[in-house]
């Protein structure tokens, strides 16, 4: 009869319900009640029958008989009487295993509607993002998040009676209360989500900063090599401070969760001068990581979520290019890097939206014409938003071997020293949006433009100008950009005539217009006086040039 019992429970849903649901979820206090049925009903011994046996075995008294007769007084003879009480304690059996199993049933429906289940996983109405064990968020398929549900123990069969199925509740609770609007990352923002254009995005940012030593030393107390470094490559001791001051307001703002817009840096040397070393061994650890910003800033992928999961923007001075177009490009994308914190993040897969990132563009430049084309005009749109600072060899620095272990043991300290540094007046700006002053080195600037386009037409004017009468050359010369176009055409040789290709219409204006900005080449735009929309007039009048110029050499690169 034992056996004939056991074949008659619902063992689908006892089984399940029970063995795998209430085991493996943990309820609130909303649960406690159907959490103590079930503990009730697996005990220790395993005992759920009201008699106290397992089910599927003899009960004790079975199990304690000797040879003269069982425990109550029969006799081997005796005949068991089961026509009446055998029948009852069956359906008392079955009715009690039915009312278990409902309860454990609303047990695990109550269990798939409670959020703190699932406060590892989020719903953007397209992925599923779950919290892997390290922390970060992952972009989940629907099958693996119903696997993921199935050995949480919800069930995908429907109770008997029910007219869905826990799992049905757990993905209905999921889409209500972890509905997300899109996931974006929020660089140090502490918060799990965060509201941005009355949107809920959650927050997938993984980097964290390299933390800071509890108390500070003196100037290289704790860090030599890193002072020895900042000490020797530096052109000017106000380009090291300048550096420090901008690292300071980067570092600080992140560790308080809330990242303050800054000046993108340029570090521009030769070879040996530790301007790789600064961003691969400082900045880089220091603020949790970076990413290669050339393949975005030229046009190459939509794709750019790799750039604002990281704190830092590098551009590879090896990508450098000759094409105008090119350095529009880039400068474009570097301004803007700068300029707002809005950008559009668009991930592989994902949806695009628009998202706060306020790191910081870090470009590493030989100056060599060919690299420091990748340096951004400056004119007066950019210059506030860049700070380029020249390095100069370390020629008996140490060997690299001696830099091995720099960051793990040096960079803590470091960071402590840069946490109580007073940041001098000398380069603070608070009334700057970036709270530190634009500082473009004199080198920097004059390299620049020596690589730029507006070099080469200043060329093509002196080589025009040294050509003219000495009675024209004494006075200045007055016209429109197109005036101008025309007597350099005029006037130079075929093969300089070549390089104006490319300059016509507006960008020959835009080209003498930066012009006029720089001291000392003999050109100025001349104010408008009147209210009609008449061309810009610019005024030349060189007089450093020698007779001797020769306009055969000069090339305009502007394509």
């Amino acid at each position: 009869m034992a056996n004939d019992t056991q074949e008659s429970l619902p063992t689908d849903q006892i089984d399940h319900a029970v063995g795998e649901s209430i085991s493996s979820l943990h309820c609130g206090s909303e649960c406690e009640g159907q959490e103590t049925l079930a503990e009730d009903c697996l005990g220790s011994s395993g005992d759920c029958s009201p008699s106290g046996s397992v089910l599927g075995e003899s009960d004790s008294g079975e199990a304690d008989q000797t040879g003269s007769g069982d425990e109550d007084g029969h006799g081997e003879d005796a005949e068991a009487d089961l026509s009446e009480s055998g029948a009852s304690n069956d359906e008392a059996n079955s009715s009690f295993f039915a009312e278990a199993a409902a309860e454990v049933s609303a047990a695990v429906i109550n269990a798939a509607a409670n959020t703190a289940h699932f406060d590892d996983l989020y719903w953007d109405g397209r992925n599923f993002y779950m919290r892997n064990p390290n922390g970060n968020w992952s972009v989940e398929s629907v099958a693996m998040v119903t696997a993921e549900l199935k050995v949480r123990g919800f069930s995908d069969k429907a109770p008997k009676g029910a007219s869905c199925s826990p799992m049905d509740r757990a993905k209905v609770t999921i889409r209500k209360d972890r509905k997300v609007d899109g996931a974006a990352p929020r660089l140090y923002c502490k918060n799990e989500t965060y509201t941005d254009s009355g949107e809920v995005l959650l927050n997938t940012a993984r980097v964290k900063l390299f933390p800071a030593e509890e108390t500070a030393g003196d100037w290289g107390e704790f860090f030599p090599r890193y002072a020895a470094i900042l000490d020797n490559v530096f052109d000017s001791d106000l380009y090291k401070t300048t550096f420090l001051a901008w690292f300071k307001r980067f570092y600080e703002s992140a560790e308080a969760g809330e990242l303050a817009l800054g000046q993108s840096m340029a570090l521009v040397g030769p070879v040996q001068c530790f301007k790789s070393f600064i961003i691969e061994k400082l900045l880089t650890p220091a603020m949790g990581g970076s990413a290669d910003l050339s393949d975005m800033a030229s046009g190459e992928t939509s794709f750019n979520s790799e750039i604002y999961h990281a704190p830092i923007a590098v551009i590879d001075d090896s990508k450098g290019t000759s094409s105008e177009a090119m350095r529009s490009r880039y400068s474009a994308v570097i301004k803007k890097l700068a300029a707002t914190g809005k950008h559009k993040f668009h991930e592989k897969y994902g949806q695009a939206k628009m998202v706060e990132w306020k790191g910081r563009v870090v470009l590493g430049l030989n100056n060599d014409p060919r690299s420091i084309k990748l340096l951004p005009d400056f004119d007066q749109s950019n210059e506030d938003k860049m700070i380029a600072l020249h390095l100069h060899q370390w020629l008996d620095h140490p060997e690299p071997s001696v830099y091995s272990k720099i960051v793990d043991e040096e960079l803590s300290h470091f960071l402590a020293w840069l946490k109580a540094w007073v940041i001098p007046a000398e380069v603070a700006d608070p009334m700057s949006r970036y709270g530190i002053k634009s500082v473009i080195s004199e080198k920097v600037r004059e390299a620049a433009f020596q690589s730029s386009p507006e070099s080469g037409l200043l060329e093509l004017i002196q080589a025009w100008w040294a050509k003219l009468p000495s009675s024209e050359s004494r006075k200045p010369w007055v016209g429109t950009a197109l005036e101008l176009r025309e007597v350099l055409t005029t006037s130079l040789e075929t093969s300089s005539r070549d390089a104006l290709r490319g300059l016509e219409g507006n960008k020959l204006g835009y080209k003498l217009k930066d012009l006029c900005a720089r001291p000392d080449t003999g050109l100025s735009l001349i104010p408008k006086t009147s209210k009609k929309k008449d061309c810009n007039k610019y005024k030349i009048f060189i007089t450093d040039v020698e007779s001797s110029a020769k306009p055969s050499s000069v090339h305009v690169n502007v394509g």
